[in-house]
């Protein structure tokens, strides 16, 4: 747990976004613009003012907040510096880039007998796509351990000890999606996450646990053996961290019953807690994507909205019972009742 003193309220709200197998910040950057149109239009809306508000620009002359230094990559080239969305806006997402670059042969559909760029004629090593990821099937533990898992708590750390600016939340796709999860958990205050967590595995001192996670067809994390990870999905109690679920009906990539494994664990940590305001799974009529409907959107939003909401009046010392921001709840509270009429299948 952080001993710092977080950045007065009102603040932006963080959100760390983790793409998927394949793809890079700028692809995914890309494939979340509804989403990121969609928080900066609604949330304002949702969260009391004293609680969520844009940064003012700094002042010329202020020194630049230093960039996360991403581990080394199996190649010469190092992950560039993560991006994110400016500064001056109520919620700023910030996209890194997986420390790996996929060679050819790890790409879905790869097929050498077609492909005539993955071997130069005069080396036998393969050479890199431009697409990344954080782990790969054949070390799932080895690179999220020596290199991913380091990678982002760096990224959690820099931004809440030197920054003083934490990151209030998480939201990936696919693998991005399972890591979402994974690393949510395992910044939980929890002693049996602390008393079992493996020697390799080092969690930077002065990280707070995150306020949600959100996983579009995320999954189980598997490890190079059978349990490798159970500690973290198995214990007590599940993953109390809310976490919101997105499975698509048609997904052929991640099957549901792969996201249900985990959202089943996730919901494990709903105890004491009303409808809503804990872990919760959502279908959506379409495949392997994040869907950009207006009714997900809105989910999304809601749901968000809430988790900050508890997590920020917890900061200040008020009891989460609506008697903060009363503007702002009666419209978080519209907001769900037309998610309701939509007929949004959770």
């Amino acid at each position: 747990m952080s001993t710092m003193t977080p950045p007065p309220l009102p603040r932006p709200l963080k959100i760390l976004m983790l793409h998927g197998y394949t793809q890079t910040p700028q692809t995914f950057y890309q494939k979340t613009r509804s989403l990121d149109s969609h928080l900066q239009k609604t949330l304002p809306q949702l969260i009391p003012k004293n609680l969520l508000a844009a940064l003012p620009p700094p002042p010329p002359s202020q020194t630049p907040t230093p960039t996360p230094t991403p581990p080394p990559s199996s190649s010469s080239t190092s992950p560039p510096p993560p991006l994110t969305t400016p500064a001056t806006k109520p919620v700023i997402l910030t996209y890194p880039a997986g420390p790996l670059k996929l060679l050819h042969s790890d790409l879905p559909g790869y097929d050498p007998t077609t492909t005539t760029t993955t071997t130069p004629a005069d080396t036998d090593t393969e050479t890199e796509s431009e697409a990344l990821a954080w782990w790969i099937r054949s070390d799932p533990s080895g690179t999220l351990k020596r290199r991913t898992l380091p990678y982002l708590l760096s990224i959690l750390h820099t931004a809440a000890t030197l920054e003083n600016a934490p990151y209030d939340g998480v939201i990936g796709f696919s693998q991005g999606g399972a890591l979402a999860v994974l690393l949510a958990g395992l910044l939980e205050p929890q002693p049996q996450t602390h008393s079992t967590l493996p020697e390799d595995i080092a969690i930077p001192p002065g990280i707070p646990p995150l306020a949600f996670a959100v996983s579009y067809s995320g999954f189980r994390v598997m490890g190079d053996t059978d349990g490798e990870w159970d500690f973290l999905y198995d214990r007590p109690g599940g993953i109390t961290t809310p976490t919101l679920h997105f499975i698509g009906s048609l997904d052929t990539v991640v099957e549901e019953a792969r996201t249900l494994a985990v959202a089943r664990v996730c919901e494990r940590g709903n105890v004491g807690r009303k409808d809503g305001e804990g872990s919760l799974t959502v279908y959506h009529p379409g495949g392997h994507y994040l869907p950009g409907g207006k009714q997900f959107l809105g989910v999304l939003a809601g749901w968000v909205a809430g988790r900050v909401r508890e997590a920020r009046e917890r900061e200040l010392g008020i009891i989460s019972d609506g008697a903060s921001g009363g503007g702002g709840e009666k419209k978080e509270e519209e907001v769900e009742e037309k998610v309701e009429d939509m007929d949004v299948p959770f």
